[in-house]
């Protein structure tokens, strides 16, 4: 009965009711091109953070070796949210196995984490067998074709050999090549397909084989990207003042181009308007409703209704217009964004006049 009444009132009143429907419509759209900007956002930044990871990269232009990195260690343990931490330059040296049949060629890579090194963040490499080395027990992991060629298994001990310099090291994992990776030939900036067998030993094997004596730069990995600017706040107020601390996504957005930040900007800016007109809306609806209804207010309150069941009537009425609309904009604001998204972020790169 309560139903039938509410219909016949919405009937009746098709002006009011068109006018909520409207609102309703609008802010529903509203809100669903909002959602699509923070995830075309966030999309951007994933898409960044595939190459680099959730990465914030710590400068020490003072320190220049391992030795130098513990206290800096130390706080990063110290700090949540972090997934790992690595050496941030990937550069090799040229090596010799002097205890292996025919001596052969490699290319040395020393990492703090060999895990968060980029042959493996990037899926390069995949460990098999065995474990990472750590830094300072003199370990290292090899290819499986390597392995099977020269028959090295883990636990064996290797013999590397610089110049005139050896270091025995321990074999403790095997890794697949699952892409050919590019690396820093002769550390002069050009990147080639390595053409020998790439070894990955700790930093500390690295250093005294390489004697190269550059590690000013340590890059920090989050766990989560909403985690970034909590552990970047967190490691610039416990490093000294002669670290840099870098967000390296947001550097990169603010270095190379102005399109993520537009989108940011944008977004943020309709994320408080979409409050104001939620607002607006609400206001208007319940001017109207009370306008048209008050003399039923006052009729049902003559005849004894609770104030909790006269609202819950409105409610209703309010309820069978806005939810279908609601329902509705949302899957046609759904159709119109994906069946148009191209164009709507090929519009926003052609007003930001920059190109991804």
């Amino acid at each position: 009965m309560v139903l039938k009444y509410i219909f016949l009132e919405i009937i009746n009143n098709k002006k009011r009711s068109l006018i909520v429907a409207i609102l309703a419509f609008t802010f529903v759209a509203f809100l669903s091109f909002i959602f699509f900007l923070k995830s075309l956002n966030n999309n951007l930044y994933e898409a960044y953070a595939q190459d680099e990871g959730y990465c914030i990269d710590i400068n020490m232009p003072d320190n220049l070796c391992y030795e130098n990195w513990k206290e800096v260690i130390d706080v990063i343990n110290s700090v949540s949210n972090i997934e790992g931490f690595n050496n941030t330059r990937q550069t090799g040296i040229e090596c010799t196995l002097s205890n292996i049949k025919n001596q052969p060629d490699i290319y040395l890579f020393g990492n703090v984490n060999t895990k968060f090194s980029y042959f493996f963040r990037i899926g390069n490499f995949e460990l098999i067998s065995g474990k990472m080395p750590v830094c300072g027990k003199n370990q290292i992991i090899i290819d499986e074709d390597f392995s099977l060629r020269y028959q090295i298994q883990i636990g064996d001990i290797v013999s590397i050999r610089v110049e005139d310099k050896d270091l025995e090291l321990s074999v403790v994992g095997i890794y697949e090549i699952k892409k050919i990776p590019e690396v820093d030939i002769d550390n002069d900036g050009y990147y080639k397909e390595c053409e020998k067998n790439i070894v990955l030993c700790d930093y500390l094997s690295y250093e005294f084989l390489s004697e190269d004596m550059d590690f000013t730069l340590m890059s920090v990995y989050a766990n989560e990207l909403d985690n970034m600017d909590s552990v970047y706040i967190t490691l610039k107020e416990n490093l000294n003042e002669n670290a840099l601390v870098i967000n390296t996504i947001k550097n990169h957005v603010s270095s190379t181009g102005t399109t993520i930040n537009s989108i940011n900007k944008l977004s943020n800016g309709m994320i408080f308007f979409s409050g104001v007109l939620f607002l607006i809306c609400l206001f208007v609806i319940t001017i109207i409703w009370l306008n048209d209804h008050a003399s039923m207010i006052f009729i049902y309150k003559a005849l004894g209704d609770k104030n909790n069941k006269i609202l819950s009537k409105l409610i209703s009425e309010i309820a069978i217009i806005c939810v279908p609309v609601c329902i509705a904009a949302g899957i046609i604001s759904k159709w119109i964004l994906q069946t148009f998204a191209e164009e709507i972020f090929g519009f926003m790169l052609s007003i930001s006049k920059n190109s991804i």
